[in-house]
């Protein structure tokens, strides 16, 4: 989910277009892996029925969540400054995903690399240090 405010220090976070494709990148990988998901069927899975059973939930909560999922990431492929209002289990996907393509990234420009993920572990740090006064 969008946080609904802004961080005066991280609007116009003055990402380097090579950061702004990595973002981009990142996006549309998780944005591939949500249509995948959402295309295959979230109960064609037997180990999808049995996650529903385990934690007593349905197939549209389900849905809904991919929904949520492809939203915050469309919002961030349009516009990299929305990375800084991820929740922080998104930040935690964004992360993820930075951390198993970082190779590729930091052959092209290992120090812009390094600087997004400076900027990701504010973004991270500033997460837990707010949980709960800005919601």
């Amino acid at each position: 989910m969008l946080i609904p405010f802004k961080r005066n220090n991280f609007e116009n976070s003055g990402f380097s277009d090579f950061q702004k494709t990595i973002i981009k990148s990142i996006c549309e990988i998780q944005l591939d892996a949500l249509i995948s998901l959402y295309e295959k069927g979230v109960d064609s899975w037997p180990e999808f029925q049995e996650l529903y059973s385990i934690l007593e939930i349905d197939k549209n909560e389900v849905i809904d969540k991919l929904s949520e999922n492809y939203y915050n990431f469309q919002a961030v492929s349009e516009d990299p400054d929305n990375l800084f209002k991820l929740d922080p289990l998104h930040l935690s996907i964004f992360g993820t995903i930075l951390f198993h393509t970082n190779d590729v990234w930091v052959k092209k420009n290992e120090e812009e690399t390094r600087s997004l993920w400076a900027k990701l572990f504010i973004a991270q740090d500033m997460e837990s240090k707010f949980k709960g006064v800005i919601n």
